[in-house]
């Protein structure tokens, strides 16, 4: 259950709003979902798929907005007779057949899509992001995405509004780095050091594409180039020198083009 935040008019009482998400279990016992199914929630109760139907109470113990992942802690009784899903180390490939399963609306019972590997590329946060075409929608958020050799691939996490067969999911290796981040202390208490996912400080990056600009720049217009925008106040610097494959050391804090070959 949520309460909706309203900065405006932080004193007025709004009725609590209920959602509903999917997740599924990792070694160590925890229960990982996305971030934005348990963002803000006052009460997290879990529902196992299997056994009596009987909703426990979770606690979030580890939350990452950027990554759009969460991690819960659910209470001793959930955890008997349940196995956990294995993380693949291997990225899915073009092509690839994959299973999405969750809880989506329409239905209480559990639901299962399959589809193939459409893309594979980055977001505009740095993140990779896997394409698929088996169909995501409300409610199958944090659900396993299971490769053909069933472990699980990513996480999925969103479709894209006004398409068809268009949904997005975390691969399995940016779920890995995050569940990394976790510690257990010796009182039992568990904490988070995710602090996102680091940066050169490039704002943005202009393509070469017209001959005049090429020329006007100094740069051969047959070969494919970038410019890079000057760093925005309060970034982080970049170091002395950057090593791109295939060229020598470039500086990076005097000059502000660069060539890529």
């Amino acid at each position: 259950r949520k309460a909706p935040c309203n900065l405006a008019d932080p004193w007025r009482k709004h009725s609590q709003q209920s959602s509903t998400g999917t997740g599924f279990l990792l070694e160590g016992r925890w229960v990982v979902t996305n971030a934005h199914v348990v963002h803000r929630a006052v009460s997290v109760l879990v529902r196992p798929t299997t056994g009596n139907p009987v909703k426990y109470n979770a606690r979030v113990v580890a939350l990452g907005l950027p990554c759009d992942l969460a991690v819960l802690e659910v209470e001793e009784n959930f955890w008997r007779g349940k196995e956990s899903l294995k993380l693949s180390r291997e990225l899915p490939k073009l092509d690839d057949n994959v299973t999405c399963i969750g809880f989506p609306v329409g239905g209480e019972n559990i639901s299962v899509t399959r589809g193939v590997v459409s893309r594979i590329d980055v977001n505009i946060d740095g993140l990779m992001r896997v394409q698929i075409d088996a169909a995501i929608n409300p409610g199958n958020s944090g659900g396993p995405v299971l490769g053909a050799h069933g472990l699980v691939v990513g996480m999925a996490c969103s479709h894209l509004k006004n398409a068809s067969n268009i949904g997005y999911i975390i691969p399995s290796q940016v779920l890995e780095q995050f569940i990394s981040c976790i510690e257990t202390h010796e009182d039992l208490r568990v904490t988070s050091c995710y602090l996102g996912v680091s940066s050169l400080g490039i704002g943005r990056v202009q393509t070469l594409e017209s001959p005049a600009l090429c020329r006007r720049l100094g740069l051969p217009e047959a070969v494919a180039n970038g410019r890079l925008s000057p760093l925005p106040p309060r970034s982080c610097a970049l170091p002395d020198a950057v090593l791109v494959k295939g060229t020598e050391m470039i500086p990076s804090l005097q000059a502000e083009r660069i060539l890529l070959r």
